[in-house]
């Protein structure tokens, strides 16, 4: 059993997750390896996940296969419990980093540049699946894949903060978590959990929605505001359709971004003009024909809120089956002096040639692809930066980051995490991992602090 391929890794979950939350993990990470998405390269990454999703799903091969796994490393952290308290109140027994070094998951590092700064350890077992980071790493808002959110001040051992998204025990998979500049303001979103936006300060709910659209389709930024404004990047389909089924939302959705921006009062009602959104048309504003010929594979915001990035794939005027990198600019006028998004720049390359992983800077001046040829291409959508990286083939279920100024860039795959200076193409560090990573960020920040997420629910800073 040794070799063989641990299951609930593979979906990110614990072994005592129920069997909604199974079916939830499989589908957040199916819409991101299926053949139509990632390329029939990646056939086999599906055919994991499918062989994941059919053992733990029917209950039968489940308990064959629980009894035949290796009994887990012992550990001295006491298990997770669910909250009885209000989401906002720390835990009563702090959780140290000498602690969680004794969890069965550990990174060591060569030499290079980075240190460890701090490892978080919320007590949560569940994988963490996004990590946001703010005031320059000080403030890390970590999710984890089941909806806890624990936000962590770095001079602290405990969480500043707890939110929750769902209730207890509802089933869902968190996806993403965005934190505020000022770290004020809190939003997550994930499958069969909705979206929630919280006030930090008192743990309240500014907003709630039942929208989630699966992995990558959708973005979320905070805009400077007294009483917050909150920007969505989201599938050009009707949001109710959301609530019913994301991915058909999605798929609906594909050929275009709906932007919107709503205001998060903490009291007193909202004017309903949030909700007209502007739109950023992939195709053009034609009628588009169905099916649409179109898809969106990625939507980033940029951290001020006033860019787009799409990563498309798609007939652009007339040109074979193409893939393509747009930069929008979100708050362009018209020469009537109306709001209305305009393309600013795109690169335009073959069908197969880009691949994921995807990562950007947070003012969407550079991203990072994988390309067939086994690197990573960290280029600027005017052309003015293009940088080749000889990495080595990246698999598609990698992570990667990227620093504010694009002269680092993380990737993480398998049991491995590399930094590499995309400036000389030169390696700088390695970690070794125990397990795969499940998240991985950098600060919005000159000086590198990177975040790893670990499947054991525990996070560590280097910087």
């Amino acid at each position: 059993m040794a070799d063989e391929v641990d299951y609930y890794a593979v979906l990110g979950l614990p072994p005592s997750a129920d069997d909604a939350t199974i079916r939830l993990a499989y589908r957040r990470l199916a819409r991101r390896y299926h053949p139509d998405i990632a390329g029939d390269e990646n056939l086999h990454l599906m055919q994991t996940l499918n062989q994941a999703y059919q053992t733990l799903s029917d209950p039968e091969r489940r308990r064959h296969y629980d009894a035949s796994r290796p009994p887990p490393p012992a550990t001295d952290v006491e298990p997770p419990h669910t909250p009885q308290h209000p989401p906002q109140r720390p835990p009563q027994q702090p959780h140290s980093p000498a602690q969680a070094a004794r969890r069965p998951e550990s990174v060591t590092a060569s030499a290079g540049p980075l240190r460890r700064l701090a490892v978080f350890d919320d007590g949560q077992a569940s994988a963490v699946v996004s990590v946001a980071l703010a005031q320059g790493g000080a403030v890390a808002a970590v999710g984890h894949i089941d909806g806890q959110i624990a936000l962590w001040n770095t001079t602290r051992d405990r969480p500043a903060a707890r939110l929750a998204l769902g209730t207890p025990g509802q089933a869902g998979t968190l996806s993403e978590v965005r934190i505020s500049a000022d770290a004020a303001l809190v939003v997550a979103w994930g499958f069969a959990l909705g979206l929630a936006v919280w006030h930090v300060a008192d743990g309240a709910r500014r907003w709630s929605s039942q929208m989630n659209a699966p992995s990558g389709l959708m973005d979320a930024v905070f805009l400077p505001h007294p009483a917050g404004l909150l920007r969505l990047a989201l599938p050009d389909a009707p949001q109710a359709l959301a609530e019913s089924d994301p991915f058909y939302w999605a798929d609906r959705g594909r050929g275009g971004t709906a932007i919107y921006t709503r205001p998060l009062p903490a009291s007193g009602p909202i004017h309903p003009g949030w909700a007209t959104p502007l739109h950023c048309y992939e195709a053009g504003r034609q009628k588009r024909p169905e099916p649409v010929p179109w898809q969106v594979r990625e939507r980033a915001l940029s951290a001020d809120g006033r860019r787009l990035l799409t990563f498309s794939t798609g007939r652009p005027e007339g040109r074979p089956r193409s893939q393509i990198l747009r930069l929008w600019d979100i708050e362009a006028r018209s020469h009537r002096g109306n709001v209305e998004p305009r393309r600013i720049a795109e690169v335009i390359e073959p069908d197969g040639r880009l691949l994921f992983p995807l990562a950007v800077t947070p003012d969407l001046a550079a991203v990072a692809l994988a390309d067939f040829l086994g690197h990573m291409q960290v280029r600027s959508l005017d052309g003015r930066l293009r940088r080749t990286v000889a990495t080595g083939p990246v698999p598609i279920d990698a992570f990667a980051a990227l620093t504010s100024d694009a002269a680092l860039l993380a990737i993480a795959h398998g049991q491995r995490l590399d930094l590499w200076d995309t400036r000389t193409g030169q390696q700088l560090q390695n970690w070794q991992l125990t397990a795969p990573l499940t998240a991985l960020s950098f600060a919005p920040t000159a000086h590198p602090v990177l975040a790893l997420g670990l499947p054991n629910g525990l996070t560590e800073m280097w910087g």
